[in-house]
C-alpha cells in the first residue's frame, strides 16, 4: 500500500519541477541567441551563402586588399621602366662543364622577359677571346639565356674565365666563372 503524499509536499515538488524546466529552457535559449550572434560574424560553414549588401567595414576592406594586390603585381620587367635607365639584374651561371667536346654553359637570369640577348665572353690570360651570343628565353618567374655550347676545338686547353651578360633596353645584368679546358 503506498503512502500518500501530502497535499503541500505535491505542490513542492511541482514548483520545483517547474522551476528546474524553466532554467533548463532559459538556459538553452541564452546559448542558441549568444551562438547566433557569433555566427553573423564568421563564414558559414554549412555551405550556405549570405546573400546581404556588403557593410561598409566590409566594402573598405575589400578595397584596401584590392590595393594591395595592385602594389604587389606591379610587373618587374622591362615594360615596368619608363625612365629609360637601364636597371641592374641578377644573373647567375647554372652549368659551365666540358661535356662530348663541347664547353656547355647554361645562365638564369631573374627577370621574366623575351626582350634582349645574352652574351657569353670566354677570356684566357694569354688575351684570346670567344665571343658567343643567344636569345632570352622567359619561363613563369624567370628567364634564361637560351644556352652556349661551345666547341672545345675553337678554345685552346688551360683557364678560361667565362662572363655570361643580359641586357635589353631597360635591364642589364652579368655573371662570371672560371672553368679549366682540357
Amino acid at each position: 500500500m503506498k503512502t500518500p503524499i501530502p497535499h503541500n509536499k505535491k505542490r513542492l515538488i511541482i514548483i520545483a519541477s517547474v522551476a528546474v524546466a524553466l532554467l533548463i529552457i532559459g538556459s538553452i535559449s541564452a546559448i542558441y541567441i549568444n551562438s547566433t550572434k557569433e555566427q553573423t560574424n564568421t563564414v558559414p560553414t554549412n555551405g550556405t551563402i549570405d546573400n546581404n549588401p556588403p557593410t561598409e567595414e566590409q566594402l573598405k576592406a575589400g578595397q584596401e586588399v584590392k590595393k594591395q594586390t595592385i602594389e604587389e603585381d606591379k610587373p618587374t620587367d622591362a615594360s615596368s621602366n619608363q625612365s629609360g635607365k637601364v636597371t641592374p639584374v641578377n644573373v647567375i651561371i647554372t652549368a659551365a662543364e666540358q661535356s662530348k667536346g663541347q664547353l656547355v654553359i647554361r645562365a638564369l637570369i631573374y627577370t621574366v622577359s623575351n626582350e634582349g640577348a645574352c652574351t657569353l665572353t670566354l677570356q684566357k690570360n694569354d688575351g684570346a677571346i670567344v665571343t658567343k651570343t643567344a636569345k632570352v628565353q622567359a619561363s613563369a618567374s624567370s628567364s634564361t639565356c637560351e644556352g652556349f655550347d661551345v666547341p672545345v676545338s675553337e678554345l685552346s686547353s688551360g683557364e678560361w674565365r667565362i662572363t655570361v651578360s643580359y641586357k635589353s633596353e631597360t635591364l642589364e645584368g652579368a655573371a662570371g666563372h672560371t672553368v679549366t679546358v682540357n
